[in-house]
């Protein structure tokens, strides 16, 4: 069911009136057109609790607080980012328009409160007794972004909760990779909202939202297989903690599981990106080549020496020895079974052995003459 929704725009005179006060530009990332979608649906729906994720200088949650008020709606409000500062202006902190809008509220029947870290830091807090009534999602705009993001929020969702999702169509817009909201969109089993924007130069409209169902958690494997499109960025160990804790504790198991295939998938993907970035030829060759190589050395046993044997884990590649250079300390007398050997060790006939080298590129060509000398000659 899709569902055109009625644009209200009378709360963007916040900014009118701030400016006018206080001289301050208010913000916002959204257009008038945008901002009146989503205070026609906060009209139209009323909600008791709002989570807003991705905040930047806090104008959207400026134009949201006055909405609220306006509507005399008694709700609490939750606005989250992952950093502490604006991202267009370092000095300032995230979301300070929203303490200026705040004097020039009506209503004081709103709970306000303002969190950074990412949203998997507190949506558990947040969302304990699952009833976040109404969900904006604008965040990153790349994958994962927020397809795990909803995941993540999906659980502290109640039945009939608004998702909002800004820059469905952006990618056209600008002529860039930002899919991510429209892979969401497209994805969810639920009751659709848009609008059309007859003003603008394209023909989807670049916001719109969706209603969540029984369906929306049913049919959840879908949005994850979503999640097989390419991910344009890797997510940090820490965060990442945070959205399995998540996931583990409030999916079925072969929920769980597709999310991992999914996931072990992307890690890969980057791995191979990370390898392949380092050697001039396609993956193909890459391994053919290692494979037709009777003796494979990894010179290096610090940060790249993880990733190559890694990578030759996960593609069946054979590593004989990994080698760190004369005058280092041996730790352990292996990794996973692959002995390690000072260079002047190595116990590999020179003609038949090639090396990888597992260091920063810049010092590569110091392993290669520390190669060179000890005899060896073949290098990957």
């Amino acid at each position: 069911m899709y569902k055109i929704v009625d644009g209200y725009y009378e709360p963007q005179d916040i900014m009118d009136r701030i400016f006018r006060n206080e001289g301050v530009e208010v913000k916002t990332e959204m257009s008038s057109f945008e901002l009146a979608f989503v205070c026609g649906l906060l009209k139209e729906k009323r909600p008791k609790k709002i989570v807003e994720v991705g905040v930047s200088a806090g104008g959207t949650s400026a134009v949201i607080l006055n909405c609220l008020s306006k509507l005399n709606i008694k709700t609490e409000m939750y606005s989250v980012d992952l950093v502490d500062y604006y991202y267009r202006e370092p000095q300032k902190e995230m979301g300070y328009l929203i303490d200026v809008a705040k004097k020039y509220l009506d209503n004081s029947e709103i709970n306000h409160y303002k969190y950074s870290g990412g949203i998997g830091s507190h949506i558990e807090e947040i969302g304990e007794n699952k009833d976040i009534e109404f969900l904006i999602l604008d965040t990153k705009h790349a994958l994962p972004g927020e397809v795990l993001e909803f995941l993540v929020c999906l659980p502290y969702l109640s039945e009939g909760c608004i998702v909002v999702l800004h820059d469905v169509n952006v990618h056209h817009i600008e002529m860039c990779n930002s899919y991510v909201t429209n892979v969401l969109f497209a994805s969810v089993s639920a009751n659709k909202y848009y609008t059309y924007d007859d003003k603008a130069m394209y023909g989807m409209p670049n916001i719109a939202a969706f209603q969540v169902t029984k369906d929306t958690k049913r049919y959840v494997e879908d949005i994850i297989l979503g999640l097989s499109i390419p991910w344009q960025y890797k997510i940090d160990d820490r965060m990442m903690e945070q959205y399995w804790n998540v996931i583990k504790n409030n999916y079925s198991k072969s929920t769980v599981d597709l999310f991992a295939r999914v996931y072990n998938t992307q890690q890969h993907a980057f791995l191979v990106k990370d390898i392949l970035s380092r050697h001039n030829c396609t993956l193909y060759e890459f391994k053919t080549t290692w494979n037709n190589s009777e003796n494979v050395v990894i010179y290096g046993d610090g940060y790249w020496g993880t990733a190559y044997r890694e990578f030759a884990k996960r593609e069946k590649l054979q590593v004989d020895a990994i080698v760190i250079s004369d005058g280092e300390e041996i730790c352990q007398k292996d990794r996973d079974g692959i002995p390690i050997y000072h260079l002047s060790e190595l116990p590999l006939e020179k003609d038949n052995t090639t090396f990888i080298f597992a260091i920063e590129e810049k010092n590569i060509s110091l392993l290669k003459n520390n190669a060179e000398k000890a005899g060896y000659e073949k290098f990957l």
